[in-house]
């Protein structure tokens, strides 16, 4: 169909053409604005984002609070996560390993009283030898253990009272939320904090103390490492993962009561 021009005539006499738009055209962009609509994936509702970043606190990569809490370390102890001296790193692993594991056994007093007598019979062995090597010998030989009696040792009254005061602010603001947990302030927080203790029953009711420990210590030592060495894979199984979820839960709520239930579970906004 080709274009026509009609005739208009202006107040002033004059005559003016107005293309008229084609019908053809119309169509054709009516029917692409359809299948761009019928093209696009079923978008997820801000409800259900919203509920994921609740559940998933990184929004830049799966490890942020892995990074976070280990960046809020001591020098030294991250050097020992993230395995800067193997041979350091290794030794410390193992022997906290092993003293978690005859604490299993034994108990925590005769675990603690068998490692005192350890390192007390290894003093006595250094400094027999030193005596031994000196009496019957003549040599005089460097006592390792001046060492660790000429370094300083003392507890300032300034690192007492930072430490009693820093203890005193996280007991009072542990102290106040257990109060309004337990007072039923907010029925959605005080629900969410029953299903954590039950929880913790179930789990602490299966495995002893000593194993959960045990099992954070390995975790300790090894998912900081490698996420450090796989980060960007580990990354984009997040991001798919988090993209799986959404879709999930987009289809969880078209089960009856699931949306009100997750509106009334959703953390309220704080008011300034």
């Amino acid at each position: 169909m080709s274009d026509e021009s009609v005739d208009i005539t202006g107040p002033a006499g004059e005559s003016m053409d107005a293309p008229t738009e084609s019908v053809s055209s119309v169509s054709i962009e009516s029917s692409e604005d359809v299948t761009d609509e019928t093209s696009k994936p079923e978008a997820v509702s801000e409800d259900v984002r919203s509920g994921v970043e609740e559940i998933t606190p990184s929004q830049s990569s799966a490890g942020s609070f892995c990074c976070s809490f280990v960046a809020d370390m001591n020098p030294q102890a991250r050097d020992l996560i993230y395995w800067r001296n193997p041979i350091r790193s290794g030794v410390v692993l193992g022997a906290t390993v092993v003293a978690l594991l005859m604490m299993c056994c034994h108990g925590f007093i005769n675990t603690v009283s068998y490692f005192g007598l350890i390192i007390l019979a290894l003093s006595f062995a250094v400094t027999a030898v030193g005596y031994v090597t000196k009496r019957f010998l003549g040599k005089d030989i460097p006592n390792p253990l001046r060492q660790v009696l000429d370094q300083p040792f003392e507890v300032s009254d300034d690192t007492v009272e930072a430490f009693a005061q820093c203890t005193a602010s996280h007991c009072q603001r542990v102290c106040t939320e257990l109060r309004r947990l337990y007072c039923i302030v907010d029925i959605p927080d005080s629900f969410k904090f029953g299903i954590a203790l039950w929880l913790v029953y179930w789990i602490t009711s299966r495995v002893g103390f000593f194993e959960l420990a045990i099992i954070a210590e390995v975790f300790l030592f090894s998912v900081p490492k490698l996420y450090d060495l796989y980060q960007v894979q580990i990354d984009q199984a997040a991001a798919v993962g988090k993209q799986q979820a959404l879709v999930y839960i987009e289809k969880a709520r078209t089960v009856p009561y699931v949306d009100q239930v997750m509106k009334m579970m959703a953390p309220k906004e704080k008011q300034t």
